[in-house]
């Protein structure tokens, strides 16, 4: 029989298992370091709350209508060699490459996408919407020599990389890489985005990145085999584009086929959907779906994953690029793919893309799709960590919490291991010295002289062997622990740089505040950086300043031939292009709300905008000095404090206002499209010229003192009613009636204080109370009390019983003091305050009621029509006319009962 060598024995038996212990118990020290310094703060950095969502909006909440919905025909959705990609993606939201992959490709892809469906393993399969006879799973990139050749495919074909590079920017990341397959018998699916309102990149641009996803159907797909419906333009809604989608959404294979390999790009914030398959006859449709996103920026992201979204991709395709695509069989297998997961390692030549722990940390942090409290119950149901033994999962209701929990179980046990084994070889040691002690004691005894190694020699030699594993390990433990600290990673979340708000010094601005229609021109501030991409021309497809960009070409020829005439010849002619417009000119304040512009500012602005029409070298000088106005404001990289930030803006601004000078004075044009926080223009002496802040900060609002009781907002333009809601013209300081807490039927008198990009509203009331944040569906234009006209008032100050009558006289011009007759025939003189308009829409109507209703809630004739709809989230109800218009989410005081 053989024996290992003894010293080979001590090193598997003792040495090995010594060290292992040992370097388990330094990592997990290091991860708990790392916790305790870095991820904490990360997790912070990264969570995405109401105060946030206040100061950071970069577009508005925008209602969408039938009109929102850019076509009908897919026709307009394909792409063409002449095509403007990016404004394209910005208008329609969806784009149709024809092929990216070859049929060749496609047919083999979909025989192995089939053959993993029916060798699933279990944790495998993905749950879709309408999951019946449906079936998705993630696929790594080399799994099989297909998936392969189909990834190099996309990689290396120009026109959509190309596309893709001015929508996302150089080398876009990868983020979802999976395929779905739908059998006969599946059922529609509801209409729905990927990308919920309250955390997408279209209302928050600086705060999350845009993500598209393109699907590329494996075989020829009909509409009745459930070819992917598409609604376009409806990226672009606020909120609840279900019911619009619903009745003009419709399939890319439009009235034929959709083809093999021809690939259907969307952003995916757009509503769509995937019908049902209803061919028996038919092959099953299976779709390869890949979801790219810009890069994430070195040092300075402030970005987070759009809300919302699953990201089916398996943990190890984490971290890769569009590029990476091209070279899928050398970088994106293992090792390197999973050292890209975990942010550790790239090859020479490729970027970084979104790593794995990057994701996780941002999906913990705001409890998205998969790091939910629900999603961690049936985790832990499904046994939790496979690699973990149950007694070492940790609680805690949150995954930050139960992992940290896990973690600081795994490290204590551990370390009773070590404790143990330590032990136990130092018992081994003892009493293999004591042997050797009585080996030599019976040598000697019988007079044998052999050389034996003594007891000490054996004792120094052990501690030397134990000094150089664990002494080595725990340098290594510190080199790591230095190289993270110095990394800049770590510099950067203890410095605030990295997934922080870019807006860090936010005031409430003193300009009276409104809300945008489609009619309005915005001139946005919150956005003008290069690594937005197509973002930044965000603005131009927004339909208010469509009209007004042709507007200004068509008037821009003139000022250029009279550039040099007085400036009043400019004003006419700005004024002419004024003159041809339906709505506002609204700039962004600089806590993201919206005001309008003087009508000095609206001219001046516009004599720029005509001006840079005409002269391509100062448009393109403008935007440069633009964005990096924006860079320097917004982008947390740079090491610079508050003073210097303003220096830094104030510097720029007056760079801009010196590009538009006028020819026939010293005086620049008014900096109206590059204000931050004031309409002076600025003076390269910073510290006599820095612009004053409020003195109540951020809560400023407007005082009792400035209300005046005779202002009424302006009614919408009657022009183009189809295009805006009366509401929408309500401006801070404006009076108005509004429903208390938005709980109550009644509406009660008083005047806006602040409107926000989110259309809510906060309204001071008569009486003293006041509401924060009501929705536009409780607060309407208030029209002044006429003679006759029937009401509730308050008789009593002290009593709040509210008693019915009429408006007999109305006291004074000011139209605060009225006199009520009441029912009982008396006649009170009451102030304003105790009188609210008498509400008589207390019907709750039930779908298929026939009702009349107001088109919008603008117009003024009552048209008859049919409930489609009740929205019982917020009282509001959908209609069927008569004539075959339709409202979506129209409110109660706009409908009554068919006569």
């Amino acid at each position: 029989m053989t024996f290992l060598p003894a010293k080979t024995l001590r090193t598997v038996l003792f040495d090995l298992p010594l060290t292992v212990l040992f370097a388990t118990y330094s990592v997990l020290v290091i991860m708990h370091y790392v916790h305790d310094t870095y991820w904490v703060h990360e997790l912070s950095n990264m969570e995405w709350n109401g105060v946030r969502r206040d100061l950071e909006m970069t577009y508005y909440n925008r209602p969408c209508t039938a009109e929102d919905i850019t076509t009908q025909s897919v026709s307009d959705l394909v792409i063409h060699n002449d095509t403007d990609t990016t404004r394209h993606m910005l208008v329609h939201g969806m784009s149709l490459y024809p092929e990216v992959l070859s049929q060749d490709t496609a047919t083999r892809l979909r025989d192995y996408v089939l053959f993993r469906n029916a060798n699933l393993k279990s944790g495998e399969a993905i749950q879709v919407l309408s999951n019946a006879h449906r079936y998705s799973f993630a696929i790594s990139a080399t799994e099989d020599p297909i998936v392969s050749q189909a990834l190099q495919e996309l990689g290396t074909n120009q026109r959509l990389k190309e596309a893709m590079e001015d929508i996302m920017g150089t080398n876009p990341a990868v983020i979802e890489l999976t395929a779905i397959t739908v059998e006969y018998g599946s059922k529609d699916q509801v209409w729905h985005a990927d990308i919920i309102s309250e955390g997408s990149p279209l209302k928050y641009g600086r705060s999350f990145f845009p993500s598209y996803s393109l699907f590329v159907p494996l075989q020829d797909t009909t509409t009745e085999m459930g070819a992917t419906a598409g609604c376009p333009g409806s990226h672009i809604c606020g909120q609840h584009a279900e019911e619009l989608c619903q009745s003009l959404g419709f399939p890319v294979s439009g009235t034929s086929t959709w083809k093999t390999g021809h690939g259907f790009l969307m952003n995916q914030q757009a509503f769509h959907r995937g019908p049902g398959h209803y061919d028996k006859h038919a092959k099953s449709r299976v779709m390869f779906i890949v979801t790219f996103a810009p890069r994430p920026r070195e040092r300075s992201e402030s970005r987070l994953i759009g809300m919302g979204g699953s990201y089916s991709t398996k943990w190890d395709m984490w971290g890769h690029t569009m590029e990476d695509l091209a070279r899928a069989p050398h970088v994106m297998t293992f090792p390197w793919a999973q050292l890209r997961a975990l942010g550790l390692y790239k090859l020479p030549r490729t970027d970084w893309g979104w790593d794995y722990i990057t994701v996780v940390s941002m999906r913990i942090a705001n409890q998205e799709t998969g790091f939910s409290n629900d999603d961690l119950s049936i985790f832990l149901e499904n046994g939790g960590f496979s690699f973990v033994p149950l007694f070492l999962h940790g609680t805690g209701e949150t995954w930050d919490v139960f992992l940290f929990d896990t973690l600081a179980r795994c490290k204590r046990f551990v370390a009773k291991c070590n404790v143990v084994a330590m032990a136990f070889s130092a018992l081994c040691l003892v009493s293999f010295s004591l042997f050797r002690y009585y080996r030599q004691r019976q040598n000697k005894m019988n007079g044998t002289d052999s050389h034996q190694i003594g007891i000490l020699s054996v004792w120094k030699r052990a501690c030397f062997r134990l000094f150089l594993t664990h002494g080595t390990v725990t340098l290594i433990a510190i080199l790591i622990v230095h190289r993270v600290n110095s990394s800049f990673w770590a510099k950067d979340i203890i410095g605030g740089r990295l997934y922080t708000s870019p807006f860090l010094e936010v005031s409430m601005s003193a300009q009276r505040t409104t809300f945008p229609t489609r009619a309005d021109v915005l001139i946005e501030t919150r956005l003008s950086s290069e690594y937005l991409g197509s973002y930044n021309r965000l603005m131009e497809v927004h339909p208010g300043n469509e009209e007004f960009t042709r507007a200004v070409k068509e008037w821009s020829p003139y000022f250029q031939s009279y550039a040099k005439l007085a400036p009043v010849f400019q004003e006419r002619i700005a004024d002419s292009v004024l003159t041809s417009l339906t709505g506002r000119l609204l700039i962004q304040t600089p806590d993201g709300s919206w005001s309008v512009l003087t009508e000095q500012e609206t001219n001046e602005f516009t004599q720029k905008s005509l001006l840079m029409t005409s002269n391509q070298m100062m448009a393109v000088l403008f935007l440069k000095l633009k964005y990096m106005r924006s860079d320097c404001q917004f982008v947390t990289s740079q090491r610079i404090v508050s003073m210097s930030r303003h220096q830094c803006s104030q510097f720029l601004n007056h760079l801009l206002g010196l590009l538009f000078t006028r020819p026939h004075t010293t005086a620049p044009l008014a900096m109206v499209p590059i204000v931050l926080e004031s309409k002076t223009s600025c003076s390269l002496r910073i510290k006599s010229t820095l612009p004053s802040t409020p003195q109540d900060g951020r809560h400023q609002t407007r005082t009792k003192s400035y209300y005046d009781s005779t202002r009424l907002p302006p009614l919408p333009n009657k022009g183009n009613d189809q295009d805006d809601l009366s509401k929408s013209w309500i401006m801070e300081g404006d009076i108005v009636e509004s429903k208390f807490q938005c709980k109550y039927q009644e509406f009660y008198r008083g005047y806006v204080e602040r409107v926000n990009a989110e259309n809510l509203y906060n309204v001071s009331y008569e009486d003293g109370d006041g509401d924060m944040n009501v929705p536009v569906r409780c607060v309407t234009t208030f029209i002044p009390y006429q003679v006759n006209e029937l009401v509730d008032a308050v008789k009593e100050e002290d009593n709040l019983l509210w008693f019915q009558g009429y408006i007999h006289d109305i006291v004074n011009k000011e139209g605060d003091l009225f006199d009520i007759s009441f029912e009982d025939k008396e006649i009170m003189r009451i102030p304003a305050y105790r009188i609210r308009r008498f509400n008589n829409n207390t019907l709750d109507f039930e779908e298929g009621h026939r009702v009349e209703a107001k088109f919008r809630g603008t117009d003024t004739a009552w048209l008859k029509g049919t409930i489609s709809g009740v929205q019982k989230d917020d009282g509001t109800y959908s209609i069927a006319y008569d004539d075959g218009d339709i409202d979506v989410r129209l409110g109660a005081e706009f409908i009554r009962q068919e006569k």
